[in-house]
């Protein structure tokens, strides 16, 4: 939360290692309250790719100007 608060995107490999980590606690116990952690997983995985894109676009504006 406290990268969030400063505007800040965690790395990718974060949420893939969150997202394992639930898949594997599922896969071992069955459904239950592991799969709630899909939401976070999901928005940790889209902030990365919207931050990496972002970071592209900029990139190419500063190499035309």
């Amino acid at each position: 939360m406290r990268e969030g608060r400063r505007g800040r995107v965690l790395p990718a490999w974060v949420g893939v290692a969150l997202g394992a980590w639930a898949l594997g606690c599922v896969w071992i116990v069955g459904p239950s309250g592991f799969l709630t952690l899909s939401v976070p997983v999901t928005l940790l995985l889209i902030a990365s790719a919207r931050a990496r894109a972002a970071a592209a676009v900029e990139a190419r504006g500063q190499a035309t100007a």
